[in-house]
């Protein structure tokens, strides 16, 4: 997973706090624990998740990247 911007991290920390969907909030700390350089079974065990939960929130949030920078690119192109 590439670094978050200082920017992004501020928008997922501000998401953090203020989301009352526990799914949403539990995404957002895996990818902020990703981020810090945890690898995923700690992430698992500190959050109190299943690995496979922890690898989808991962795996969703890199094609939820690769779907924007493929929207973006497109937009550009048109």
């Amino acid at each position: 997973m590439t670094k978050l911007s200082p920017t992004q991290r501020h928008i997922f920390e501000l998401q953090v706090k203020k989301t009352r969907d526990m799914h949403e909030r539990n995404r957002l700390c895996v990818i902020l624990a990703r981020d810090d350089g945890l690898e995923p079974e700690l992430i698992a065990q500190v959050l109190r998740l299943s690995r496979t939960s922890v690898y989808d929130y991962l795996r969703e949030y890199e094609l939820e990247k690769k779907h924007s920078t493929l929207h973006k690119t497109l937009t550009c192109i048109l």
